[in-house]
């Protein structure tokens, strides 16, 4: 199967900023190589630092893939109800152009407003799962085993594309909670003691975000922030490690 991983840094506006930008990108990163995130090579990862909106264009769309996924986290905006993206100083985007000729396709954007002090980091170790009912425990499973699982729910589910947005519509997304709660969640999915299918889907992922996300970040912050996901492919997003 021929597939990739961009991950793309939008234009911070200071050093620090540019810093935590980095730091999550290098999260999505280990966890995408890790079990629970499917075991993909570095060799499958693409790293865009503020592109040129024409060079990210011609760069996703420069290999003939079955499966793409793509990671923006950077500024973002609304305008006339469209989710916009600063890709680099002097361009802004709409989520269309990050779209690739893919036949299936995972967006995520993480369009951040930064509060340096405070923004959450993830646990990406592994997590020996508790008994189950009746005293049994999941033994672990291979790296390879792990890519067999991805590429098969690959493979079965339909073709499309399939945006997931840190914020909806006239909200602000602030210090990387939507990419925490995705990250600490999808990691640790396999810690649930009851029966266990093979693969969480980003579908069934994100409606558990967009249940917790609001509540939480309310407390924390005390503004609203509604994670929103569009297109119901079923791709896998997290393989169970156990």
């Amino acid at each position: 199967m021929k597939k990739k991983i961009y991950l793309i840094k939008g234009f911070a506006k200071t050093d620090d900023e540019s810093k935590a930008m980095d730091f999550y990108l290098n999260e999505f990163l280990k966890y995408f190589i890790s079990k629970a995130g499917g075991g993909w090579d570095k060799n499958e990862m693409v790293y865009l630092d503020n592109p040129k909106s024409a060079d990210l264009i011609d760069i996703i769309n420069s290999s003939d893939l079955d499966y793409s996924i793509s990671v923006f986290i950077g500024h973002g905006a609304t305008q006339d109800s469209n989710q916009l993206f600063q890709i680099n100083k002097d361009e802004i985007i709409k989520a269309g152009q990050f779209v690739s000729s893919s036949p299936r396709q995972l967006l995520i954007f993480e369009s951040c407003r930064s509060d340096i002090n405070n923004i959450p980091t993830t646990d990406l170790s592994d997590k020996i799962p508790k008994f189950e009912r009746g005293g049994f425990v999941r033994a672990p499973i291979s790296i390879d085993k792990t890519r067999e699982i991805l590429n098969a729910d690959i493979i079965k589910s339909k073709k499309d594309v399939v945006a997931c947005f840190a914020c909806s519509v006239g909200e602000t997304a602030s210090n990387f909670y939507f990419s925490y709660l995705l990250l600490s969640t999808a990691m640790n999915w396999h810690l649930d003691p009851g029966p266990h299918l093979e693969s969480l889907k980003i579908t069934d992922l994100m409606a558990h975000i967009i249940k917790t996300a609001p509540k939480m970040i309310k407390d924390q912050i005390g503004s609203l922030q509604t994670p929103q996901i569009m297109g119901d492919s079923n791709f896998p997003f997290t393989i169970s490690k156990f």
